[in-house]
């Protein structure tokens, strides 16, 4: 496995306020709505919007949780002698310094294995949903708009947070399956223990 496969992995796995894997996440309303033979409530509207994962991570670094600070030296005296250390430290992320990234993966099935992605708030955001997706954002009509609307709200919340993110999707007045915000225990100890 390359390094770039072991980093998406890492951060295709990193958790539940991270990613929101809306692929994954619609199979599993298609599956449940199929057994209870009825429609299912997808996430969007747009199709190929359903086969994405949203990633959040720090503007310009790696995808990790907190940006390095660029390291400071400074001198002390020790034992009589002079010396020069070296202290880095790690910042916290601001609102204001996280990206938010689509991810569309090449296989479904392999989602690790590669994939075409872009930063949803980019200049160039409207021609990759075109280009990647097939979704137009400046076609008119109410489902275009609710989806359009959400991709919003996606770069509005800090993370992607299942308890935010439910609140502000039902805020839009959708009808979306509550398999969308669903956790496992250890995402949801992690949020716990993060918030206290």
């Amino acid at each position: 496995m390359s390094d770039v496969d072991s980093s998406l992995r890492e951060t295709l796995s990193s958790g539940a306020s991270r990613i929101l894997n809306v692929l994954e996440k619609t199979q599993e309303v298609e599956a449940a709505a199929e057994e209870a033979d009825e429609e299912p409530k997808r996430l969007f509207h747009h199709r190929a919007l359903n086969g994405t994962i949203f990633i959040k991570r720090p503007k310009g670094g790696p995808m990790t949780a907190a940006a390095m600070v660029a390291p400071q030296t400074a001198e002390v005296l020790e034992n009589g002698e002079l010396k020069t250390i070296t202290i880095t430290r790690q910042s916290r992320v601001e609102k204001g310094d996280i990206d938010t990234t689509c991810y569309i993966p090449f296989d479904i099935d392999a989602i690790a294995s590669g994939g075409n992605s872009f930063e949803l708030d980019g200049k160039n955001r409207v021609q990759a949903l075109l280009d990647q997706l097939g979704f137009d954002v400046q076609q008119e009509g109410e489902k275009v708009a609710r989806d359009k609307k959400l991709l919003d709200t996606f770069l509005e919340l800090p993370s992607l947070d299942p308890f935010l993110l439910k609140e502000r999707v039902l805020s839009l007045g959708s009808d979306v399956s509550d398999l969308y915000f669903d956790i496992t225990e250890d995402e949801f100890a992690d949020i716990k223990s993060y918030a206290m």
